[in-house]
């Protein structure tokens, strides 16, 4: 998980851009992995919970990206990240939404600051990733 998110990452920060080709088969892995741990744990409504998550926040991305300031990448990109966050409950999605949110705001000040312009387009699959990594870092057991 760490890996992939990682390697989207450089991607993103390089070509600002979330590949197709690497974020589909990754959202479908997640989706076959919480299907699978719900029916290991016998909790498939922990599993309906943490994809109902994640649709529902590709939902808020989709409308972010219906105004311009979301790109689609990071659409397809949420389901998979706030689906294994919320899988390891509540707070770990709570930290995550802290942690990408806080800091994508500070990377898109200081750079409106030094470019002196406030229209400003970060990659923000990074911020993303950064958020699932401290989630499961600080939550996960």
């Amino acid at each position: 998980m760490v890996a992939i998110t990682v390697w989207l990452s450089a991607i993103d920060f390089a070509v600002h851009r979330l590949p197709n080709i690497v974020v589909l088969p990754f959202c479908f892995s997640v989706i076959v992995s919480l299907a699978t741990a719900g029916l290991i744990t016998a909790d498939f409504r922990r599993t309906l919970v943490s994809l109902g998550v994640g649709l529902l926040m590709s939902i808020v991305f989709l409308m972010g990206n219906l105004i311009g300031v979301i790109g689609m990448g990071d659409v397809k990109y949420s389901l998979p990240l706030f689906s294994v966050a919320t899988w390891f409950g509540f707070m770990s999605f709570q930290t995550m939404l802290m942690v990408m949110t806080i800091s994508a705001t500070v990377v898109m000040i200081g750079v409106s600051v030094k470019n002196r312009s406030s229209r400003v387009r970060i990659a923000y699959g990074p911020y993303m990733s950064l958020g699932l990594i401290a989630a499961l870092l600080t939550t996960a057991p």
